[in-house]
C-alpha cells in the first residue's frame, strides 16, 4: 500500500493559531512528558523565537520539530522537540530535513547543534549529524550533543601564503568603492549586483534598496548572501620572472541578510552608509529622511562566520609579501 504523503507546515510562534500551538503543545506533551515518563518543563521560553514545522497526514501531526537560533536553546543554531508519532514511515526524517533547511534558509546557518536521546545517534547520524560530546544526562535521560555541518564549506586557498585573516579583509571591505552581493532568486537562479555597504562593527553591515525588488525577493526566499570585493588592482609585469600579473587586495563573506523593521535602527543603518559615502553632507541627512525614509528599505548583513582576505602585492625589492 502506497503511503500517504506528508503536507508540511512551517510558521513562527506569532504566526501559529491557538489550534495550532495547543496541538503541537499537546504532541510534545504526549510524548516527551507521558509516553517516556519524564516530568520536565517543556515550555522554556525558546519556543517564542524558533521556527516551528510539522507534518500532517488527514489532519493528523505525524512528526514535529522547531529551529532555534542562535543564543537561545544553545549557543549555536540549534533543532530540538523532534517527534514522529508514526514510527518505520520515515516522517521522522522528512522533518529533519526541512528543519536543517529551515535553518539554513532563515538564520544563515553553517553549522547546527542538537542535544540528541543517546539511543537515537544512529537515526541523527543519517541525516548528517555527527557526535561531538560524551554523554550526559539531561531530565534523567542520557543524551549527546550531535553536530551539523554545511557540505558548502570555503575551500581553503590554493596559495596559504596569499590567505589574510578576517582584520586584513574587514579593512578591504571599508575601502572598497563597492561590495557584490550575490544571492538565490525564488526559482533557484543566481542572482548579484555591486552595493554600497557601510559597516558598524565586526560582523554587521548596511545597504539600502527600494522598497520592492529583486533584491528583496531573494532575501525573504533566503537570507544567505556572499559578499565579495577587490581593491588595489595594478596590472603588472612581475619583477622576477617577467611574467604579466595582477597586484590586488580582495575579501569575501558569508552572511544572513534580513531587511529591518525598527525605525531607529534604518535610520541608524542610512546614517552609517552617509557618513561613509558622503561625510561632507551630513548636515543635510535629517532632511533627507524626514523625506524620504518611509520610500526606502534598509538591509542588515549580519556575518555568520569570518571574513577572509587575500592579496597579492610586491615590495620594492620585488619579492611578493607573504602573509
Amino acid at each position: 500500500m502506497k503511503q500517504v504523503e506528508a503536507e508540511l507546515h512551517k510558521k513562527t510562534f506569532q504566526e501559529l493559531t491557538t489550534d495550532e500551538l495547543y496541538e503541537l503543545l499537546r504532541v510534545r506533551s504526549e510524548v516527551f512528558v507521558v509516553e517516556q515518563n519524564c516530568v520536565y518543563q517543556d515550555l522554556d521560553g525558546d519556543d517564542q523565537a524558533s521556527i516551528h514545522l510539522w507534518l500532517t497526514v488527514a489532519d493528523k501531526v505525524v512528526a514535529l520539530a522547531r529551529v532555534c537560533p542562535a543564543g537561545t536553546h544553545m549557543k549555536e543554531i540549534s533543532i530540538g522537540r523532534v517527534i514522529t508519532t508514526e514510527r518505520g514511515k520515515s516522517y521522522g526524517k522528512q522533518i529533519m530535513l526541512h528543519a536543517i533547511e529551515a535553518a539554513v534558509k532563515h538564520f544563515g546557518a553553517t553549522l547546527i547543534d542538537i542535544e540528541a536521546q543517546e539511543y537515537a545517534k544512529g537515526f541523527y547520524e543519517g541525516v548528517g549529524f555527527k557526535q561531538s560530546s560524551d554523554t550526559f544526562i539531561l531530565d534523567g535521560i542520557p543524551h549527546i550533543k550531535m553536530t551539523w555541518k554545511s557540505p558548502f564549506k570555503r575551500r581553503y586557498m590554493r596559495k596559504a601564503s596569499r590567505q589574510m585573516d578576517a582584520t586584513f579583509a574587514l579593512e578591504v571591505f571599508d575601502k572598497a568603492p563597492y561590495v557584490t552581493v550575490s544571492m538565490t532568486r525564488p526559482d533557484g537562479s543566481p542572482y548579484g549586483l555591486p552595493l554600497s555597504l557601510a559597516r558598524t562593527d565586526e560582523k554587521t553591515f548596511y545597504f539600502h534598496c527600494a522598497l520592492e525588488g529583486d533584491k528583496l525577493d531573494c532575501i525573504a526566499h533566503n537570507p544567505t548572501v556572499f559578499l565579495s570585493t577587490v581593491t588595489k588592482c595594478a596590472p603588472t609585469v612581475g619583477p622576477k620572472d617577467g611574467c604579466f600579473t595582477l597586484q590586488f587586495k580582495s575579501a569575501t563573506a558569508v552572511g544572513k541578510a534580513e531587511i529591518v523593521t525598527d525605525r531607529e535602527e534604518k535610520i541608524a543603518g542610512l546614517r552609517a552608509i552617509c557618513q561613509r559615502f558622503l561625510p561632507h553632507h551630513m548636515d543635510a541627512f535629517d532632511e533627507a529622511i524626514a523625506r524620504s525614509l518611509e520610500r526606502t528599505a534598509v538591509v542588515r548583513i549580519t556575518l555568520t562566520e569570518p571574513p577572509v582576505g587575500k592579496r597579492k602585492q610586491y615590495d620594492k625589492e620585488g619579492e611578493e609579501l607573504k602573509n
